[in-house]
């Protein structure tokens, strides 16, 4: 379903190191880099998405329900400018 969107091109078997996928975040906003580490990190990008969820409600972020890993439209996903501006500032 990443068809069209940006991407680090990762193959599958492709070994990336954590910086590097970082930076296909970072830098060339791939939502393949955004899989993979949700893969590695939680097991599973549903699992990875209750973890974002869980630090978007600590965070006091009160409008916000991620439903993908990558920001990719997807229905029930959504936000505010606040609560972004609240993850920003978590951020800095």
């Amino acid at each position: 379903a990443l068809r069209g969107s940006s991407v680090m091109f990762l193959k599958p078997g492709d070994q990336v190191s954590v910086a590097d996928l970082n930076k296909g975040v970072i830098i060339q906003s791939g939502n393949d880099a955004c899989i993979a580490l949700a893969d590695y990190v939680a097991g599973s990008q549903e699992s990875f998405i209750g973890l974002m969820n869980g630090y978007a409600k600590k965070l006091g972020l009160t409008n916000t329900t991620f439903q993908t890993v990558h920001g990719l439209d997807a229905p029930g996903q959504f936000s505010t400018a606040r609560d972004m501006a609240l993850l920003g500032k978590a951020l800095i």
